[in-house]
């Protein structure tokens, strides 16, 4: 997801909690609403060496390990996943809970946020490689991903219509049980659910002019270590058979079909995304707040 998107859902996630607590969270949360959503951006960014060997990848199999490569010719070691580095962040939370460091804990409450959110975007969680500033291999496949430039492009009006009943409020602002470690890989695991398991896993599409319901994975599939590019060698999955093309509303030709998608169907799974990225986001701050001192 793009900076602003993270910056955007952090701000909902935000106001769904202040309009549902009253506790010591919520009173320091007011004060420190743009700490949080300059945190959830700043992931992203900074700082860049750090960001740059670390990348924010959902460990989805157990091929996804630290591997050597070169970072403009100098050699180095990347980290795929985001799991050893979200474990970090949320140390340094618990020291700047201890040193009472306000603004500082709202700086790591923010990009606690941005993980979080990650594991509702499919590329993240399947994972797919995409960069744009850093191949696996020479000619890799680093272009922008579909899904990300769609959200940017919509994110605004999705969640302004974005409201939850009362029930799902208080499921969200009361104590879950759950560790911010447990409540990160729930995230992950729940998106690949929906992804790829039952019913819901489907999107309505035209296929040779008839009304048909396709998987999820003719735009993101699942590592296959059959393949033998370094992507796969490496843990990543690919983009599906329609390719790096949601929001595509073209009719997209794979021999020996044509598969043409409504705008509608490509906005619905997104709502069910970014509506999951809030529910979660705002389950993380609950989490949070039991972490305080009473």
């Amino acid at each position: 997801m793009k900076p602003k998107c993270h910056q955007k859902i952090t701000k909902k996630a935000i106001q769904i909690y202040l309009d549902n607590c009253q506790n010591n969270l919520a009173e320091d949360l007011q004060h420190n609403k743009w700490s949080v959503r300059m945190g959830s951006s700043d992931a992203d960014t900074s700082p860049l060496i750090t960001r740059a060997k670390n990348w924010h990848f959902y460990k989805e199999n157990d091929f996804l390990i630290p591997f050597k490569g070169k970072l403009f010719g100098f050699p180095i070691t990347y980290t795929p996943t985001s799991d050893e580095i979200f474990s970090h962040l949320v140390a340094q939370l618990k020291t700047e809970i201890v040193n009472g460091n306000t603004e500082e804990m709202f700086l790591w409450v923010g990009r606690i946020l941005h993980h979080i959110q990650d594991m509702s975007t499919p590329s993240h969680v399947v994972p797919i490689f995409h960069g744009p500033f850093i191949d696996i291999e020479e000619g890799a496949d680093n272009t922008k991903d579909a899904f990300e430039e769609f959200s940017a492009a919509v994110i605004k009006e999705v969640l302004i219509d974005i409201v939850y009943d009362k029930p799902t409020l208080n499921n969200l602002v009361n104590d879950s049980g759950l560790s911010l470690q447990e409540n990160y890989v729930l995230s992950a695991e729940n998106t690949l659910t929906l992804l790829f398991e039952g019913n819901q896993s489907k999107i309505d599409c035209m296929i040779d002019g008839q009304p048909k319901k396709i998987g999820f994975d003719f735009f993101w599939k699942k590592n296959d270590q059959s393949l033998d590019d370094e992507e796969s060698k490496h843990g990543f999955g690919h983009y599906g058979i329609l390719g790096n093309r949601f929001s595509d509303t073209s009719e997209i030709k794979v021999p020996p079909h044509r598969y043409k998608i409504s705008y509608d169907s490509y906005l619905g799974i997104y709502r069910q995304l970014i509506s999951k990225m809030v529910q979660d986001s705002t389950k993380t701050l609950s989490i949070i707040a039991g972490m305080l001192p009473a």
